[in-house]
């Protein structure tokens, strides 16, 4: 079922019950970085995996359902965009059954997060396809208004923050319950 698309950071559980399962869709898996303690950083909440290791159970599940795995990378300006992270990119899926997602960061001016530069992604793109790693690059509409994925949370979370008077209180709670669930990732 090519259409449907589980998506997870890596919880074990997926890996041992999806290839039981008698529909077995497409998986989409949360890499943004070859390096397992800033994985860990960007992605506390994950069950710890060493990327390789995951890589490897993403191949097998592809490889099973016959479906390419599709592996999602945050694209983070001076965080994982870097030369060293993009040859762990290639040692770890040069020749695996897999595509990598680009995606590059929706951010606000003042955010702890930046997109890197247009011209970097494409680099990273070309060098990515040069040595053998089938690449997509996701990008989100509606940036340029900050209404691109991730943007419009970030702008109503401040939004409730500079609120001060209390009869303005209950924008809070118009506002969190329209944003929960909202990834700011992807």
């Amino acid at each position: 079922h090519k259409n449907l698309v589980f998506s997870t950071v890596g919880d074990p559980r997926v890996f041992e019950r999806l290839p039981q399962q008698k529909v077995k869709p497409a998986l989409a898996l949360s890499l943004h970085s070859t390096d397992a303690s800033l994985r860990r950083e960007l992605l506390p909440r994950a069950p710890y995996f060493d990327p390789a290791e995951l890589v490897e159970l993403g191949e097998a599940y592809a490889r099973l359902v016959d479906y390419p795995i599709q592996y999602q990378w945050t694209l983070l300006k001076g965080i994982n965009d870097s030369q060293q992270e993009m040859d762990g990119i290639i040692r770890l899926l040069r020749g695996k059954f897999a595509i990598m997602n680009v995606i590059p960061y929706n951010s606000l001016d003042d955010d702890e997060f930046q997109r890197p530069e247009a011209d970097r992604i494409h680099q990273i793109m070309r060098y990515l396809h040069e040595n053998g790693v089938l690449t997509k690059v996701r990008n989100s509409a509606g940036q340029d208004i900050d209404g691109g994925c991730g943007q419009l949370r970030a702008r109503a979370e401040r939004l409730v923050r500079t609120r001060t008077r209390p009869a303005e209180t209950p924008v809070l709670d118009a506002i969190e319950p329209a944003t929960q669930g909202i990834v700011l990732a992807h």
